[in-house]
């Protein structure tokens, strides 16, 4: 069945752009085909990142309200590609108030929703994770999982979510937690880093125009993140 992949985590700044990247790196790799879906119109990096890439399809879909959810429903119907990564605005919890209707218009295109949920540091992350669980777009999703960004801290432990009863909700439902691997600042801040190339690219120990060092930061750090997404993006 074909998939569509949410990229959640209603606040900004909390690596969602970062997760949609990797994971739609592991999909290009795995499939040699993926649909990027922007839908955060303020700051599009992830549909800038991929636009001019072979074998992946960038959408323009910005969601700002409810209103604007229905014009990227409407764009995906137009959609031909077995997999779809969805990278989500900041304010993306208006989604989850419209969940019940993606997911009629998502099973009618036969989709299968899966959701990686970003969690941020503090409380209100944790609480907005356990709303999309109940009755949001994580609801609707055949896998979901929560994705702490060591970006932020480096344990899960350093998260409010850790000791939440919205974390343990979300693991007793059969939900995964897992921790993204942090990669070194001082490449995430390099022009070559966020310019419109692959992650694979820059983590090819022969041919990336990074120093080998660098190189090979990337490449750990990519593999690492690639586990990450075979939690969502492996199996039927």
């Amino acid at each position: 069945m074909k998939k569509i992949y949410w990229i959640h985590g209603t606040k900004g700044g909390v690596g969602k752009s970062m997760t949609a990247t990797i994971l739609t790196n592991y999909l290009l790799d795995e499939h040699g085909a993926v649909t990027v879906v922007e839908s955060d119109g303020s700051a599009p990096d992830v549909g800038r990142r991929f636009v001019d890439i072979d074998g992946v399809n960038t959408v323009s879909a910005p969601i700002t309200d409810a209103a604007s959810i229905y014009d990227a429903l409407i764009k995906l119907e137009d959609v031909v590609a077995e997999h779809v990564v969805i990278n989500l605005p900041a304010n993306a919890e208006v989604l989850d108030k419209k969940a019940d209707e993606i997911a009629e218009v998502t099973e009618a295109l036969e989709y299968e929703n899966r959701c990686m949920f970003v969690i941020g540091a503090g409380n209100d992350s944790a609480r907005l994770a356990g709303n999309s669980m109940v009755n949001g777009l994580a609801s609707i999703c055949t896998k979901s999982i929560a994705v702490v960004n060591q970006f932020f801290g480096n344990a899960i432990t350093d998260f409010a979510w850790a000791t939440s009863k919205e974390a343990e909700a979300w693991v007793a439902s059969g939900r995964a937690k897992i921790l993204l691997p942090c990669l070194d600042r001082r490449i995430t801040k390099n022009p070559i880093f966020i310019s419109p190339v692959t992650l694979s690219s820059l983590a090819d120990m022969k041919k990336s125009p990074l120093k080998i060092t660098e190189r090979m930061m990337v490449r750990r750090w990519l593999a690492s993140g690639y586990d990450v997404c075979e939690q969502i993006a492996g199996g039927e």
